[in-house]
């Protein structure tokens, strides 16, 4: 369209009269036209629209050239046209300098185009091509030929349809893809489109303002009428590059406030489905501990109902012993030791159960860190803390009787040997095994016999202090340790007691069975350990058995004494 202009109106129609440079314009401008929408549609092979861009650029630059250096010789454009110029000027006739600039910035743009590169310095070229026209025509809207300077140098002014044609190929070239480069910032519908759409008018408005008073103050005798109207459009063209630079900022950060907010807001509705759907008790607490959300796996584990767990705050659901933990917790998250926390604790139930919990809590900190609430954790532990405790008891204690096995025992005689040697104590050990237990099985059968082991477990258990001892070995023995015993005669007392709750008669159907013990006894002395202990303790009792059961020998050092029953 741009060469069309050019070879119709410019140089081949302008000897010609009447309609026909006009007809011939049309005819060229459409041709061209439609050739570069075919071409820039990728529709057609892009060199054509890339070759006619370099050509059109090459005459511009060439006729800006001349125009600057003032050459009067035969150009590109007079091999083209012979145009003798203005009447009574010393310059050969060519393009204006405007209309010069205006090419080859089209030009350049037109090839980017056709290369699909560069949309942002295209773009540019096309909105200083329309600054450039814009400013030819408003020369002509404005201005009278004195002031405009129509009457002698005619040549430095484009004509007001060359002006309207490179306009709107500018726009063309700056729209030819809306969606990359700076075309997208005019129509962005976000901040950055918002600023340039309602300061462009006020920049045009400011360069139109700005021409005529250059105009009318300075005149022509001095100034070439072009060189104001460059330096505005200069001056436009920059401050149109400052406000897209601006706008795309602007956009910029406003896209990433809209990506934050929708970030924000997934990630909320995320946590509160989470919340929701999640098996175990979840709640967001206020810095003064109040509940802000709670989900229904908390309601049921403490048995409220959420209008009531919003009304209160978490110290209501806390119980009493586990508040100095929750405590010294939260305060290491808030001094910033740690983001998050987890440890066991007890919370209460409506009916006043008290309800195991790990509970697992983070402080949830802004931008600038400063606190803004607790989100925590709820898994019920109950269960599995009670079936924990149940394996410990079975791993340390008989599963008949229910007294300490022999692993525990040695571990309970050992830290009391080692306290009462600091207090310079004395500690006693009883070494019990029941009297012709196999007879009693072989008569009665196994079921009969576990009923006499657990039988003769409880009444040594009622016989003996709280904090004595008893366990059982296995079989048919038993140890007692008496912490805090004065001498052997002590002990055999503590022994005599317990043979005689042992041997109270025992109802097995309509037999009455009476069980007896042999007992062995020794005392802890300085120095001595667990193993040393039963070992005593054990040879004492062999000699009781030995000396017809149902009897008590004490070992003190190596001197073993049997005691009659009586």
């Amino acid at each position: 369209l741009v060469v069309g202009w050019w070879l119709g109106v410019a140089r081949v129609t302008a000897p010609i009269p009447g309609a026909i440079p006009m007809v011939a314009n049309v005819a060229a401008g459409v041709a061209l036209l439609g050739l570069g929408v075919w071409t820039g549609a990728a529709r057609g092979p892009r060199w054509i629209a890339a070759a006619a861009g370099v050509v059109v650029a090459v005459v511009g630059v060439l006729t800006v050239g001349e125009s600057l250096i003032g050459s009067t010789w035969h150009g590109l454009d007079q091999l083209l046209a012979r145009d003798p110029g203005p009447p009574d000027s010393p310059f050969p006739g060519r393009m204006a300098m405007n209309t010069a600039l205006t090419f080859t910035m089209l030009g350049v743009a037109l090839v980017l185009l056709s290369i699909r590169r560069l949309p942002g310095v295209r773009q540019v070229l096309g909105v200083l091509a329309v600054a450039l026209a814009f400013g030819a025509l408003r020369d002509f809207v404005i201005a009278d030929v004195a002031l405009s300077g129509l009457r002698v140098t005619s040549w430095t002014q484009a004509s007001p349809l060359t002006a309207l044609c490179t306009i709107a190929l500018g726009v063309a070239v700056v729209s030819a893809d809306i969606r990359v480069g700076w075309a997208k910032v005019f129509a962005d519908p976000m901040a950055g489109g918002r600023l340039i759409r309602t300061l462009t008018p006020g920049i045009i408005a400011l360069a139109l303002v700005s021409a005529a008073l250059t105009r009318f103050l300075l005149g022509n005798e001095d100034l070439r009428p072009y060189a104001s109207q460059l330096a505005i459009v200069f001056l436009v063209g920059v401050a149109f590059v400052v406000l897209l630079a601006a706008a795309r900022r602007a956009t910029a950060a406003d896209q990433e406030r809209v990506l934050d907010r929708e970030a924000l807001a997934t990630s909320e509705r995320m946590f509160r489905l989470a919340m929701a759907g999640a098996p175990h008790g979840m709640a967001v607490e206020r810095l003064d501990l109040g509940f802000l959300t709670v989900n229904e796996s908390l309601c049921a584990m403490v048995g409220r109902d959420e209008q009531w767990m919003l009304s209160h705050g978490f110290p209501d659901v806390l119980h009493p012993e586990a508040i100095d933990t929750d405590r010294a917790v939260r305060d290491l998250l808030l001094v910033g030791d740690s983001e998050y926390n987890i440890h066991e604790g007890r919370l209460v139930t409506a009916t006043g159960d008290s309800v195991w919990v790990e509970h697992s809590v983070a402080l949830i900190r802004d931008e600038h860190n400063t606190p803004l609430f607790y989100v925590s954790q709820f898994q019920d532990i109950t269960a599995a803390r009670a079936a924990q405790a149940e394996l410990l008891h079975r791993a340390h204690h008989d599963p008949l009787t229910g007294l300490i096995n022999r692993g525990q025992l040695e571990d309970r005689v050992t830290d009391i040997l080692h306290h009462q040697q600091r207090r310079n104590g004395v500690a006693g050990l009883l070494f019990c095994d029941i009297d012709n237990f196999k007879t009693i099985n072989d008569t009665y059968g196994h079921a009969v016999g576990d009923d006499v082991l657990k039988a003769t477990a409880r009444r040594a258990s009622l016989a003996v202090r709280s904090d004595d001892v008893i366990a059982r070995l296995g079989g048919d023995e038993f140890v007692i340790v008496l912490p805090a015993v004065r001498d052997l005669e002590a002990a055999v007392a503590v022994a005599q007691k317990i043979r005689a709750a042992v041997r109270v008669p025992l109802s097995i159907g309509e037999d009455h069975v009476i069980v007896t013990l042999s007992v062995g006894i020794t005392l802890a002395g300085p120095g001595v350990d667990a193993d040393w202990l039963l070992s005593r303790a054990d040879a004492a009792l062999y000699q009781a058995k030995e000396a017809g059961r149902d009897r008590i020998a004490t070992a003190d050092g190596e001197h073993i004494v049997v005691i009659e029953p009586g």
